[in-house]
């Protein structure tokens, strides 16, 4: 009988949860917004990436200094310390490579645009050259 119930609540709450899923509706974002959005992704991506490797530098100094420290005491701490902060290093690479993709993304998505056109005047014609970008 508890099984019954305990199977009953975790179905019902299962449920529950796939039912209160929202989805995102696809609509077509302005350039703006666009570049807005992956200007945000990419400092987020590059924050964490290097808070991920200062941290990882830092740990690997501490166990290299550690292992300097303990050298024939039998501490194995410093080599696993080591081992952590390079892990940590290693890991921010895939970050720093996504940041600078929404940078691109975000480059792309902007709305800065170069016309160049002639304008007619009386008797003779002017290069122009014109720069805009829109908001």
């Amino acid at each position: 009988m508890k099984q019954i119930i305990l199977f009953l609540l975790v179905l019902i709450f299962s449920i529950q949860g796939i039912l209160s899923q929202e989805k995102e509706m696809q609509t077509e974002k302005s350039p703006q917004e666009l570049e807005d959005y992956y200007t945000m992704k990419f400092k987020k991506k590059k924050k964490t990436a290097w808070i991920l490797l200062g941290s990882g530098v830092g740990v690997m100094a501490l166990g290299t200094a550690f292992t300097i420290v303990t050298i024939g005491y039998g501490y194995e701490i410093g080599g696993v310390a080591f081992a952590v902060g390079a892990a940590s290093a290693i890991v921010s690479i895939p970050f720093f490579i996504k940041a600078h993709s929404f940078k691109k993304k975000a480059a792309a998505s902007s709305s800065f645009q170069v016309s160049l056109g002639t304008i007619s005047m009386p008797q003779r014609n002017n290069f122009a050259l014109g720069l805009s970008y829109n908001f």
